[in-house]
């Protein structure tokens, strides 16, 4: 592929096509989508090409493909990334502490947090590489066992131990080894909450597409923000904001959350619960901890938003009797496997989206 307008010789790099910009005259970028959402396998490029179906990101331009199939100009992400080094000196994984959270955090307390064990490595160093070509290097990783733990401190990728005692292998979805990851995963997000930092935790199966730290900072109000399994966009494609009320009542999905040290308490709770009740689904617990309430078992649905980003809600009550202001990002920005792939949601937006979840895949993410 050419990735560039000067396209060299044996690729064509082709302009927005005519059918894109007529589309925008009459009726504007929503009816543009309509009349395309179906485009055929074989429709005719501008150069006679063939064009290649459902590309799951947008482009105002085209490329050639070795014979002749034309294809969306691939986004900055899909770009050739720093690799990073082999073979350094591994030594000792250390323990996550406050000191080393804030040693890799931003100058503004920002700090992103995955982990992985041995048959994830891939993974981790996806996502690593994602980050450094961004332009963002404030992450640590968790070695969730010693193998794992040399072979990213070899590739002088930031890393602490987590020390989980789970299988190196695949954990499997629902498997009690998947229940046990999720204690672990309480645990971890509560330690990062007591370092003091404000910290996202992906899931490693969550790529980074775009660097979330402005999205993140453009919400100081913000404690609590979670991905979600809903998947209908409430405020329409033309709207990059949370998402509104409605989300409230369906599924977080706790594979992208955004916590600050502020939500500490709440971090807590869910934490004990998890414990407490080690067959249910962290990811319900979260949820339903929100709704309870920190303060004499009191009620912390969703009331009416406060004063500042009004959709944000205001849920659960700490014991000094301050409500935690929660968002759920938008599903098309911070997708799922389905909205992205299936219903393109940022597609159809003509934009790229944050973070995709490979969510709503059959037979697991390899």
């Amino acid at each position: 592929l050419t990735l560039s307008s000067s396209a060299p010789a044996g690729t064509v790099a082709m302009p927005k096509p005519e059918a894109h910009r007529a589309g925008k005259q009459r009726g504007g970028r929503g009816a543009w989508r309509r009349r395309h959402r179906g485009m055929a396998a074989k429709e005719v490029g501008a150069e006679g090409g063939s064009v290649v179906p459902n590309a799951s990101w947008w482009s105002d331009e085209q490329v050639m493909l070795p014979g002749g199939l034309m294809c969306p100009k691939p986004p900055p992400y899909a770009a050739a990334k720093p690799q990073l080094p082999t073979g350094l000196a591994s030594s000792e994984t250390p323990r996550l502490t406050a000191e080393l959270a804030k040693k890799h955090a931003s100058k503004d307390n920002l700090l992103i947090a995955t982990y992985v064990n041995f048959n994830r490595l891939d993974f981790a160093l996806t996502l690593v590489m994602h980050l450094l070509a961004m332009g963002n290097p404030h992450y640590l990783v968790g070695a969730m066992d010693d193998q794992v733990g040399h072979a990213l401190a070899s590739r002088g990728v930031n890393t602490f131990f987590m020390s989980t005692g789970l299988t190196t292998r695949d954990t499997g979805w629902g498997t009690p080894a998947f229940r046990q990851l999720g204690l672990h995963k309480a645990n971890l997000v509560l330690e990062l909450a007591r370092t003091g930092v404000d910290c996202l935790t992906v899931d490693a199966d969550a790529l980074l597409l775009r660097d979330p730290f402005p999205y993140l900072r453009a919400l100081p109000d913000a404690d609590v923000l979670t991905s979600s399994d809903y998947l209908v966009a409430t405020n329409g494609y033309a709207d990059e904001g949370l998402e509104g009320r409605s989300a409230f009542g369906a599924a977080f999905n706790i594979g992208y959350i955004f916590v600050r040290a502020t939500a500490v308490e709440f971090v807590k709770r869910w934490s004990k619960a998890c414990h407490r009740d080690p067959n249910a689904w962290d990811q319900n617990l979260f949820k339903s901890i929100l709704h309870s309430g920190g303060r004499r078992g009191r009620s912390s649905a969703p009331t009416a938003a406060k004063p500042g980003n009004p959709r944000l809600q205001p849920m659960f009550t700490t014991s000094e009797g301050r409500q935690l202001m929660v968002g759920v990002l938008p599903v098309s920005l911070f997708a799922s496997g389905h909205t992205h792939f299936v219903s393109r949601m940022a597609h159809l937006m003509q934009t790229t989206p944050y973070m995709v979840h490979t969510t709503f895949q059959y037979g697991g993410a390899q």
